[in-house]
């Protein structure tokens, strides 16, 4: 009698396991069901599809080119690597805002504001100032605009005459999105500092050297290597009458030596 009873309870306890192993397993199912008809909802519903995108007004860059390249980064999001994503408001991120700077070298700064309440994305780009104008001394190359901290942004005509106009003369190759040089805003402290003197309108770069030029043909050599020299003696020993004396040049790549003719 005690064995039949023992045999029964190992069976009902062995029901009732596999009963919780059902209810288990489709709970389970059950969670995945609805994880993956939310998944479904959130990504490819319309609930939160990108119904508009708003450029700011810009001067350098076509607003449709911002819009197909918003386009391009949903195309490139793909799950499991093989399911492009439709363009989401939710997967559309700070890296994805800044990498539109990465991709078109006129923008200087770029602000992404996600709107919910109509499913759109507000882009507002400020573009780079043109300071000047930059042309390679290599035959056939590009000329460009450049901003204040040089970097080149736009390809310029290479007719058009500017006011500042800035020349490599040695072989070095350049292209959109390349900064002229380092410390390039001391170059421009010193052509700010002495276009107050008398009218500057081009600047010569080479591997070594700067060479600012002035309209009466007077020049200044400046070392690369010493620019924060070279700004420091031009604020104490700058003097107008050195334009006046009907001096060729002023050479400043040897401080604390000058030379002059």
């Amino acid at each position: 009698m005690e064995h039949v009873i023992t045999s029964n309870s190992y069976r009902l306890r062995k029901i009732q396991k596999k009963r919780k192993k059902r209810r288990l397993i489709f709970f389970i199912i059950l969670i995945l069901i609805i994880i993956i008809v939310v998944a479904y909802e959130i990504i490819f519903s319309s609930v939160f599809q990108i119904q508009k995108i708003n450029v700011s007004q810009t001067n350098f860059i076509n607003q449709n080119d911002i819009i197909q390249k918003i386009n391009d980064i949903f195309d490139n999001k793909k799950i499991f690597s093989l399911i492009s994503l439709p363009p989401n408001l939710l997967f559309f991120n700070f890296n994805d805002c800044q990498s539109l700077k990465q991709s078109f070298s006129p923008i200087e700064s770029i602000e992404c504001q996600k709107n919910f309440k109509d499913k759109s994305i507000n882009i507002n780009i400020k573009e780079r100032v043109v300071e000047g104008k930059f042309c390679s001394g290599l035959e056939n190359e590009d000329c460009f605009y450049f901003d204040k901290d040089g970097i080149l942004f736009l390809v310029a005509p290479q007719e058009e005459v500017i006011s500042f106009l800035i020349k490599e003369t040695s072989d070095k190759k350049y292209s959109l999105g390349n900064k002229i040089m380092d410390n390039f805003f001391l170059v421009l402290q010193i052509k700010n500092f002495l276009s107050e003197k008398i009218s500057l309108p081009q600047i010569e770069i080479n591997t070594y050297d700067i060479i600012y030029s002035f309209d009466n043909n007077f020049q200044i050599f400046i070392s690369k290597d010493k620019l924060k020299e070279t700004m420091d003696i031009l604020l104490h020993v700058w003097n107008d009458n050195i334009l006046l004396e009907n001096l060729q040049y002023l050479d400043l790549r040897f401080l604390p030596k000058i030379y002059y003719k």
